[in-house]
């Protein structure tokens, strides 16, 4: 399990907290925090949901505020954080190309979510990155980390790069869209025909057959470096 020392804000003022990553290629997909007694699960940053809403009163609810997002086939709500930031610590490896080396490094996350929105949204979801590798600070500012990861990928580039599954060979983002985080694909298990899949129909067919979910901050020990010109993402760094 990953920890990421956190620093949650909101119109109360802050917290220190830890999120708990409980990610496994099982299936478990979990982030977990409790902020002032209350306890918070989600799959990604932007959905941390209250656990048993029904414990608590009215009055404790009004500790925070909650986007209620309808469950499906369900007359239930999920009680989604909102209005709030958060700023998370999440190590990283680091591939010093030149020297062969791997670097520990920490990427540092603040996430601003705005106010529910009449269509069940938010009407901000922003995050700024800073990462620094030898005294040398990288930044990106998304609403993705796939947009924010290749931001920092272009300006490290060619001295270091990601060793996650962001960086990966084998994986990859539906065509059909993603999620702010945690909604990466990995072939691993399928690489022949994966590197050769270049066209949406070719992709659709391969995810079909199945497929690891897997977060971009995580990696295995198959991992190896992006190259130009594979797979239906292709070369995500130029």
């Amino acid at each position: 399990m990953n920890q990421y020392f956190t620093i949650y804000s909101d119109k109360n003022g802050k917290v220190e907290t830890t999120i708990h990553n409980s990610f496994s290629e099982n299936g478990t997909n979990c982030l977990e925090m409790e902020i002032d007694g209350f306890q918070f699960k989600g799959s990604s940053f932007d959905d941390f949901e209250l656990v048993k809403p029904r414990d608590y009163s009215e009055q404790q609810l009004k500790r925070f505020t909650f986007n209620k997002v309808p469950i499906y086939h369900s007359d239930e709500f999920a009680w989604e954080l909102c209005n709030c930031t958060f700023e998370s610590h999440i190590p990283q490896l680091i591939i010093d190309i030149r020297k062969e080396i791997e670097i520990e490094a920490n990427l540092r996350m603040l996430l601003a979510l705005g106010k529910p929105t009449s269509n069940g949204g938010l009407n901000k979801l922003i995050a700024n990155f800073k990462l620094k590798i030898n005294k040398v600070q990288f930044t990106s500012t998304s609403d993705y980390f796939e947009n924010a990861f290749l931001q920092l990928q272009k300006e490290m580039a060619p001295e270091y790069c990601f060793k996650n599954c962001f960086s990966c060979h084998y994986s990859d983002y539906s065509p059909m869209g993603n999620g702010f985080f945690g909604s990466m694909m990995c072939f691993r298990e399928n690489k022949v025909a994966y590197l050769t899949a270049i066209v949406k129909e070719d992709f659709f067919k391969l995810a079909g057959q199945g497929f690891i979910a897997v977060q971009e901050t995580y990696h295995c020990n198959q991992f190896a470096p992006r190259e130009k010109g594979t797979g239906y993402r292709g070369w995500p760094f130029d």
